[in-house]
């Protein structure tokens, strides 16, 4: 057993170091072939970024329409994981600020619980997802507070 295993270890040595100086040349050729074809394309790749903080927009609004969130802002202004699919080239500059990520609450209208979609933009690619979607938000109507003179 051990002899078979000798004859075909020479035979595939014999075989590799025939034409040695060809196989090199033709190794380093496909070497510089594949470079050129990876430097020439500029393929897509995904990105994750955790904990990017949301910020909240269109507080404003609700209040003109009336409402209130009756959550703490800590259950819905937590951080979130986004992917953005990108080129190559700019994934080696990119990080966690080149990702906004938003809560608009301007769209709210109606009290009780209201599930609103979190919404991400990034100018270095195309934000392929955002974990969590969304946010369950609670709204109340605004209480006004009494003024006494």
């Amino acid at each position: 057993m051990m002899h078979k295993i000798r004859d075909i270890l020479s035979k595939f040595a014999k075989r590799m170091l025939n034409n040695w100086k060809m196989k090199l040349v033709a190794l380093f050729l496909a070497f510089i072939f594949w470079n050129s074809v990876i430097a020439g394309t500029d393929p897509l790749i995904s990105r994750t970024t955790e904990a990017i903080p949301v910020t909240v927009i269109g507080t404003e609004q609700l209040q003109a329409n009336g409402l209130a969130i009756t959550n703490e802002p800590s259950e819905y202004q937590q951080s979130v994981r986004v992917t953005v699919m990108m080129n190559r080239s700019k994934s080696t500059t990119f990080d966690e600020s080149d990702v906004q990520v938003t809560l608009d609450l301007s769209r709210i209208t109606n009290t009780g619980e209201q599930e609103v979609k979190i919404t991400a933009y990034s100018n270095e690619g195309t934000i392929e997802r955002i974990t969590p979607e969304s946010f369950t938000i609670n709204v109340d109507t605004l209480k006004k507070k009494n003024s006494t003179n």
